[in-house]
Order: structure tokens, then C-alpha cells, then sequence
């Protein structure tokens, strides 16, 4: 799972006498303020992502700022198999050790008897998904949305006025 940010800042008409230094420009301004962006779209998935016993879908997240130049970006993202089928509840093989102690802590069985839920439950996610889709991804990105526009629109606006 992949979130996607950047922006567009508009040149037309602008005279840029010395293009090294409009580069450092923009990428000091543009870099941070994808940076701040990326940040504030990190916590909001983060929020919303399922713990579980492991945490680990939660914990495998993170945002990254790509490219160079003209061509930056930046991601959040996780490299975990499952986040798009926990996402989205589309079926999948949930890992069985994990679920094996999530049942445990959660219903505070014996293990002969936690195998034994474990299986069901295991057997009903590889079936049907979870039953709910957590949309971690989905919902943390329309909730940081603006607010990631906006440091991003004015970091547009400081580039502008610099190079001007």
C-alpha cells in the first residue's frame, strides 16, 4: 500500500535568472514541506491501522521523500504483504503463530483451546477477509488532505516569492 503525495508549482510567466539557485530553492522549500506533509499523512494512517498483538502491520509503516530536483516526492507506505487485503477485508492466509496469540490475549484461552479458535478464525479470514475494511489508507489520506495541501500550496508560494 502506497500513498502518493506532491504539488504543482506554477512557473508561467516567472523570470528565474540563475536556475541552480531556483533548484536550491525548491528543493529546500518543497523538501520540507513534503516532509512535514508526508508526516501528518504517516500519523493519520497510523491512527487508524489495527494493532493486533503484534503490532506489526502498524509498525511497518513509514513515509519516505523520493527523487531529486524538479522530481520530488514523497510516499507513505508499508512493505507488508496483507496491508491491502486488511485495507480493503479481501480474503488472505493470516499468519498463524500471530492470530495464535491475538486469540489468546483477546480471549484469554489455554493454548488447546486457542489452537482451536485459531483455526476457525484462520479458516474464515483466508475465506472471506476480516469483517470489517479497516480503509487505514483511504480514510487517513482524506483526513490529512487538506492539511497536507495546504503546507504544500505554501510552500509553492515561498518558492515563488524567493525566486522572485
Amino acid at each position: 500500500m502506497v500513498l502518493q503525495l506532491g504539488a504543482e508549482v506554477k512557473l508561467q510567466g516567472l523570470f528565474i535568472e540563475d536556475p541552480d539557485k531556483a533548484l536550491k530553492i525548491f528543493e529546500e522549500e518543497f523538501g520540507k514541506a513534503l516532509d512535514q506533509s508526508s508526516s501528518l499523512m504517516l500519523f493519520e494512517v497510523d491512527k487508524r491501522t489495527p494493532r493486533g498483538v503484534t503490532g506489526d502491520l502498524a509498525g511497518s509503516l513509514f513515509r519516505e521523500r523520493r527523487g531529486s530536483g524538479f522530481d520530488m516526492f514523497a510516499i507513505v507506505a508499508t512493505p507488508l504483504y496483507y496491508a491491502k487485503r486488511v485495507e480493503e477485508a479481501i480474503p488472505y492466509d493470516p499468519e498463524t503463530a500471530a492470530l495464535f496469540e491475538w486469540v489468546k490475549k483477546k480471549m484469554g484461552l489455554e493454548d488447546r483451546h486457542a489452537w482451536a479458535v485459531t483455526k476457525v478464525i484462520k479458516r474464515n479470514i483466508s475465506a472471506r477477509g476480516q469483517r470489517v475494511a479497516r480503509l487505514m489508507f483511504k480514510k487517513g489520506f482524506e483526513a490529512g488532505r487538506a492539511k497536507a495541501q495546504l503546507i504544500l500550496d505554501k510552500a509553492a508560494a515561498r518558492i515563488v516569492e524567493r525566486w522572485s
